[in-house]
Parts: C-alpha cells; sequence; structure tokens
C-alpha cells in the first residue's frame, strides 16, 4: 500500500517513483483512515484538471493543443474587443479599411468594425473652432498681440489700415470624410483662405469707409469668398462667423490720414455748398425765365388782338370807302393830318389878296394841357 507523501498533492520532488504512477496515486480516493475533507479534495480535483488540461500526456512539458486554443480564444477576444467602439452624440466616427473610406459616416452610439483591418478616426462634428488672424492672444491678462504682417492691408485708395479679424468655422456634417482626407493642414488652409478673402474685400473699399463701417461692409463678404474658395478645395469645412475688430489706421500714418479725411470732408462741405447755391441760382432763373415767357405769351396775345382789331377797323372802313368813296377819302385825310400835327407846332397862314399873311391863332390846347398841370 502506498502511503502519503509530504510533498503536496503533485508528490515530492524527490519521489523516485514513476510520475504516471504518482499521477494515479493522486487520483485515487483517500480511505476514511487518511483522513481529510471534502473541500480539499474539490481542490485536489481541479489541481488535477488543471494539471491534465495543460500538461502532455507525458507529464513533463505543456500541452501544444491547448496553447494553441488559449492563443486563438485571446485573439479572439482581442477583436471582438477592439472592433466595437462608441460615438459620443457630438461625434461622428471615419471607418476606413486599409485606408480606404467606409461610407456612410458611423453615427452616435455603438458600432463595429473589423479589427485590424478598419481604423476608425472620431470628430467632433457640433464644435466650433476659431481662427486668429491679424493678432493673437496672449493671456487674459496680457491682452493681444498684434501681428503686422497680417493686419496690414492696402484699401482701394491706397491707405493703410490695421484690421485684426476671428473666424469661426465647423466640419461640414454633410461631407466629414472631405475634412479628413481632401486637405493636409486644415487650418492651415483656413488662415490663408480667411487673410485672402479679407485682403480682397478690402481691397474694393476706401479706408474712411472700413475705418466708419467695418463690420457692416466686409463679414458677408469675407464670408462667401471663403466658403466658395473651401468648397473648390472640397476642405470639408462650414464657415459660421467673421467677427472683425474695429479697423484702424496704423500710428506711423495716422496723423496724414486724419489730414487727408478733414480735407475730403472740407472738400465735400464746399461742394455742398457750391451745389446749394447752383440749385437757389438754378431756381431763380427758371423763375426768371417764366416771367419773361408769360410777359412774352401775354404781349403775343395782345399784338394780336390789336392786329385783329386793326384788320376789323381796316376792313369795316374800306367797307364805307366802297359806300361813299369822296367822304370816307376825307375823312381819312383828316384824321391823319391830326394825328401827324397833334404833337408840332403849329403857324397858320392865309394866302390870297389882301390877306395879312399870317392868322391869330389861339393856341387852346396848350391853355388846356396848363390847366391840367395847374
Amino acid at each position: 500500500m502506498n502511503t502519503p507523501n509530504n510533498g503536496g498533492p503533485w508528490g515530492s520532488q524527490d519521489d523516485p517513483k514513476d510520475p504516471n504512477e504518482n499521477r494515479n496515486y493522486q487520483q485515487r480516493p483517500k480511505r476514511d483512515d487518511e483522513g481529510g475533507s471534502g473541500f480539499e479534495d474539490l481542490l485536489g480535483n481541479i489541481q488535477n484538471w488543471f494539471k491534465s488540461f495543460f500538461q502532455d500526456n507525458d507529464g513533463d512539458g505543456w500541452n501544444p493543443k491547448t496553447i494553441a486554443l488559449l492563443a486563438l480564444i485571446g485573439m479572439g477576444a482581442l477583436v471582438i474587443f477592439q472592433s466595437a467602439f462608441t460615438i459620443a452624440p457630438d461625434q461622428i466616427g471615419i471607418v476606413t479599411r486599409f485606408g480606404a473610406y467606409q461610407a456612410p459616416p458611423r453615427p452616435p452610439g455603438l458600432n463595429f468594425m473589423f479589427w485590424p483591418v478598419d481604423q476608425v478616426q472620431v470628430l467632433r462634428v457640433t464644435a466650433e473652432n476659431l481662427e486668429e488672424i491679424g493678432y493673437r492672444t496672449v493671456g487674459e491678462r496680457s491682452g493681444r498681440r498684434e501681428v503686422p504682417e497680417e493686419a496690414l492691408m492696402l484699401t482701394s485708395d491706397e491707405n493703410i489700415v490695421s484690421l485684426g479679424f476671428n473666424v469661426t468655422w465647423a466640419i461640414k456634417l454633410s461631407a466629414p470624410q472631405e475634412f479628413v482626407f481632401n486637405v493636409a493642414a486644415v487650418r492651415d488652409t483656413i488662415r490663408a483662405v480667411a487673410e485672402s478673402a479679407m485682403r480682397e474685400v478690402v481691397g474694393r473699399n476706401r479706408a474712411e469707409d472700413i475705418v466708419t463701417k467695418g463690420q457692416a461692409i466686409l463679414q458677408l463678404d469675407v464670408i462667401k469668398i471663403m466658403q466658395d474658395t473651401l468648397d473648390r478645395y472640397t476642405a470639408g469645412v462650414t464657415i459660421t462667423n467673421v467677427t472683425i475688430s474695429r479697423p484702424e489706421v496704423p500710428p506711423a500714418v495716422r496723423e496724414a490720414f486724419n489730414d487727408v479725411q478733414q480735407a475730403a470732408q472740407d472738400a465735400q462741405t464746399f461742394q455742398n455748398q457750391a451745389l446749394r447755391d447752383a440749385n437757389q441760382l438754378l431756381a431763380d432763373a427758371r423763375a426768371d425765365a417764366s416771367v419773361q415767357v408769360q410777359e412774352a405769351d401775354a404781349y403775343a396775345q395782345r399784338v394780336v388782338a390789336e392786329s385783329k382789331g386793326e384788320a376789323a377797323r381796316f376792313l369795316s372802313v374800306f367797307a364805307e370807302y366802297r359806300n361813299a368813296k369822296d367822304v370816307t377819302r376825307q375823312r381819312l385825310y383828316i384824321e391823319t393830318m391830326e394825328r401827324v400835327l397833334s404833337g408840332s407846332t403849329k403857324v397858320i397862314m392865309q394866302n390870297g389878296a389882301g390877306q395879312p399873311g399870317v392868322v391869330p391863332y389861339l393856341p387852346l390846347p396848350e391853355l388846356r394841357k396848363r390847366g391840367d398841370t395847374q
């Protein structure tokens, strides 16, 4: 009868017996007189099972089939673990297979892919990104630092203004894959496009309009030009807003610019005064012309009326002349001589034998005029 050794359930390391014999000895049930408990029996059985599972039949090495099975199970668990991923509500997933885009974009929630063939890139599509052009924010207390090579721009009237602005952009929801694949340096591209668009719009406007109006005349045009350019690049970006800080003239030329603006305002004032005077003169001239036209119309009507009256008088006289030629001729002669001699000094002479020659004349018309003046 074999007696239990002191090497535990696996037997002593110095046991000279055959291992198979030792294993058979361990697997046989204990007799009542050998002692032990049920828990120890269960533990021993588990140990024996693991030993038989991992070791080969000879008991002196690992079982290759078991190792292969465990490796396969581990790799399967790793693939399943890596293939499952979660997209947050404000994100979207771009899956690539051997680097090629796999449409459509993965929505928020639990998603799966075939790892390691597939890879996923998560994008925050609802986040708005900010780019500073013409200045940089140094810190909350330090304020901002100007960047002259970006801020100084030329206007249409050949003046220089210093202008800083912010560009707010987000990933385009309809085509997030364009943001990932089409443009390598998206932020640098947006900054370059923003600066180019602002220079183009500033170059169309006068310095005075930019300094006084700024946001109102620049914002919409800059947004449109930027969006059109980025759409041509298929950058997958949406420009949401452009905020322009107060434009100003550089200190080196500010005094000269103010003088030019003052001169322009004075010129505008003089032009307004000249225009007001011209309008006043034009109104007076039009009034005088209207009066003269009315007087000319009245004169023409009077001349026409007089002519018609003279013609009617002539016709009436002619009708009387045909009825009584001698009497009418004598009357016309007397009336004509009356008109001719009415304003001249008259001397009446009487010719004939025994006549004194000059006839005394009583100037009744002159006496009548004198009486009227007194």
